[in-house]
């Protein structure tokens, strides 16, 4: 779910210079947008990941891994040495931003397998539906917290036309 920056600025700088500048007829126009694309560029390599955000993210699913390593062993389920092993503590204070980031795809990749396990054998699991759900809540938490970061949309800005001839 979670792409790096970087990816999303050159999403967003090929689609400035390959179908929006060219379809610019001012040559002052055009300029601004390559003047934005540049910008764009030079600010890649200074966005850095929240470390607090991060932790949290890895936290959140390592919890949500312990809950689903519960129910299927009380199910008697048997569950995978990885999936047991990302339940384990961490020292974060050790770790650089890479490996955080790392960390935390391995957790969401984790937490996929060990969900797919509770698909797999809900027959054998009480109350399934309850696991389930709670795993949800404990994502959709850091998909809201990423959500509210957002600035709120300017839609009436971005929908009105200023070119003559087409109405607002």
């Amino acid at each position: 779910m979670k792409e790096p920056f970087e990816i999303y600025v050159n999403r967003i700088n090929d689609i400035l210079e390959h179908v929006i500048a060219p379809e610019i007829e001012s040559d002052y126009i055009r300029g601004q947008v390559f003047a934005v694309i540049e910008l764009l560029s030079q600010l890649q390599g200074r966005i850095e990941h929240r470390h607090d955000f991060i932790v949290q993210d890895i936290e959140s699913g390592r919890e949500t891994i312990r809950m689903l390593i519960s129910a299927l062993s009380t199910a008697g389920v048997p569950v995978p040495a990885d999936i047991c092993g990302a339940a384990q503590p961490l020292n974060f204070l050790e770790m650089t931003g890479l490996q955080l980031r790392d960390e935390r795809e391995r957790i969401e990749r984790t937490l996929s397998k060990a969900l797919d396990i509770v698909h797999e054998r809900r027959s054998e699991i009480s109350d399934p539906e309850a696991i389930e759900r709670a795993a949800l809540e404990q994502i959709q938490q850091g998909i809201f917290r990423d959500l509210m970061l957002f600035r709120p949309q300017r839609f009436e800005r971005i929908s009105r036309s200023k070119r003559k001839g087409d109405s607002a």
